[in-house]
């Protein structure tokens, strides 16, 4: 759907309706040829996955924390044993292109769960999705004391803005926008780079559960 996205001019919406009840995982598998799997390009308007369109699924409701009911987690190749390293670090998302927005999805496993990146990356939204955490909130990598042996190619971030990428916005002011960024075993997010401006992170739960009773730290920073 996201290459027919790509090739198809103008904006294009990608809706969910698996069978079943759900949380319904989507396996991101390793390729030999590059090391991102979904990469969103098109210039010509932007692309929306909504992952709230699976049957079953809600935005939160609530004013602090987040009862959002999600049912699409987008789970990588990589282990939480340190001592397992089978499986090379890749990324979620690579976002080039603007206007796009992600909504009611969780990212574990990944080396980068949306890696949004250049100029033309601009207006991006990630809101109401879960960045480190399963549908339940649980936080796939536990021992993340053991960082450093396992991690060496600086893995595990949740959202990275770079490049000049400029005006994107991670969560937002209303609470179905609520997002979450917790459990990652690097930076929970953040940005580098001349030209990454005026980028926006707001109403965000960092380094706790959904509900807001647990810690699910992040390995490092929680935002860099």
């Amino acid at each position: 759907a996201i290459d027919e996205s790509n090739r198809m001019p103008g904006a294009n919406t990608i809706n969910f309706n698996i069978p079943g009840n759900g949380p319904h995982v989507i396996n991101v598998s390793d390729v030999e040829s590059d090391d991102r799997v979904f990469t969103i390009s098109d210039t010509s308007g932007p692309t929306v996955i909504n992952g709230y369109s699976q049957p079953g699924s809600a935005p939160n409701t609530n004013a602090t924390v987040s009862n959002a009911v999600i049912k699409i987690h987008i789970k990588g190749p990589r282990t939480a044993n340190p001592s397992v390293r089978n499986y090379r670090s890749i990324d979620g998302f690579r976002v080039f292109s603007g206007g796009n927005a992600f909504r009611g999805l969780a990212f574990t496993h990944l080396r980068r769960s949306i890696w949004i990146s250049g100029s033309n990356a601009h207006h991006n939204i990630v809101a109401g999705t879960f960045i480190g955490t399963d549908p339940a909130g649980q936080n796939w990598y536990p021992a993340i004391t053991a960082l450093e042996p396992w991690d060496e190619d600086g893995g595990a971030f949740g959202i990275w803005i770079t490049d000049s990428a400029h005006h994107n916005r991670i969560g937002g002011t209303v609470p179905a926008d609520r997002s979450i960024i917790s459990g990652n075993a690097n930076d929970g997010g953040g940005g580098t780079g001349e030209g990454t401006d005026y980028n926006q992170f707001i109403g965000l739960l960092v380094g706790l559960s959904p509900d807001g009773t647990r810690r699910a730290q992040n390995g490092s920073d929680g935002l860099d």
